[in-house]
C-alpha cells in the first residue's frame, strides 16, 4: 500500500511540477490509442468493401478466374477445373469480359464486351439469347 501511494505520489508531483511535458505525453498517448483502433477497425471496413464489391459485380458466381497482361499464366484450363473439383463445381463458364472503345456520333465512350458460347452465356446473364442468321 505504501509502495503504491509512494508511485502515485510521486507521479502526480511530476505532472504538476511539468505541465507541458505531461500534456504532451497524454496528448501523444491518446493520439497512438486512436491510431491503433482505427487501424483494427480499418481492417474489417476493407474486407468487407472488397467482399461487398465482388457480390455486387459477379451476384452468384463463386469462383472467377483472371488473368491480365502481368500474369504469367495465359490459359485455365476448364476440363481441369471441372475434373478435379467436380463434386462442388455444378458448372464452370469461359467467356471474355473486355473493355470497348465505342464511337457515337456525338461522343466516344467505353462499355463492356462480354463474349462466350450461347448456352454459357445465357447462364451468366440469366436471360435467353437468341442468336439470328446474320
Amino acid at each position: 500500500m505504501i509502495n503504491s501511494k509512494f508511485k502515485f505520489l510521486f507521479a502526480y508531483r511530476n505532472i504538476k511540477s511539468n505541465k507541458k511535458n505531461s500534456i504532451v505525453v497524454i496528448l501523444t498517448m491518446a493520439l497512438v490509442f486512436s491510431l491503433v483502433i482505427m487501424i483494427f477497425g480499418m481492417n474489417f471496413t476493407f474486407g468487407k468493401i472488397y467482399e461487398l464489391d465482388a457480390r455486387s459485380k459477379y451476384e452468384d458466381i463463386d469462383l472467377v478466374i483472371t488473368y491480365d497482361e502481368y500474369s504469367s499464366a495465359r490459359l485455365i484450363n476448364k476440363r481441369n477445373l471441372t475434373d478435379n473439383y467436380g463434386e462442388s463445381v455444378d458448372y464452370s463458364l469461359a467467356f471474355f469480359n473486355l473493355d470497348v472503345l465505342i464511337e457515337d456520333e456525338t461522343l466516344p465512350y467505353y462499355a463492356k464486351l462480354f463474349s462466350a458460347i450461347p448456352n454459357e452465356f445465357e447462364l451468366l446473364v440469366d436471360i435467353d439469347v437468341l442468336i439470328s442468321s446474320d
